[in-house]
């Protein structure tokens, strides 16, 4: 059966796209330089160290402790009611304008059937900067400082 011109045309056009598409999924991938960024070299941080953070936990139970960032939490530390614990948050978590949020979750504790959370609001933190968290007896008069 001869193909017609337009049938042709079609499987030329399909193969040629087919060829495009492998050749991108194959090309090494570079990144494209950002604002502020002098080389073209972007870095996943700008941030040289982990960000320090000071707990103070005055709340009766343990708490445990979540990041926040664009939706994406995670654990960083679990600690026990009635002390002051100093932790060091990985430096991964951090971008410059780019906000973060802590949320403390009372282990156990519980306040007409729901937990009992707190959480500091968005936080914008600086390379060289440290945080200072009080956690109070009542979660939702807990404290933050970025300094």
């Amino acid at each position: 059966m001869p193909m017609t011109g337009s049938f042709r045309a079609m499987r030329r056009s399909a193969i040629v796209a087919s060829g495009l598409l492998l050749a991108v999924a194959c090309a090494p991938r570079t990144a494209l330089p950002g604002p502020g960024d002098d080389d073209g070299v972007v870095s996943e941080s700008v941030f040289g160290d982990d960000v320090p953070m000071r707990v103070e936990n005055r709340f009766y139970g343990d708490v445990v402790i979540y990041l926040d960032r664009g939706g994406m939490r995670a654990r960083l530390a679990t600690i026990t009611g009635s002390t002051t614990r100093d932790i060091l948050i990985p430096r991964r978590f951090f971008n410059t304008g780019v906000p973060v949020r802590l949320i403390a979750e009372g282990i156990g504790a519980s306040s007409g059937g729901e937990r009992v959370t707190t959480n500091t609001g968005d936080l914008l933190v600086r390379p060289g900067q440290r945080i200072v968290w009080s956690l109070e007896t009542q979660l939702q008069r807990s404290t933050v400082g970025v300094y």
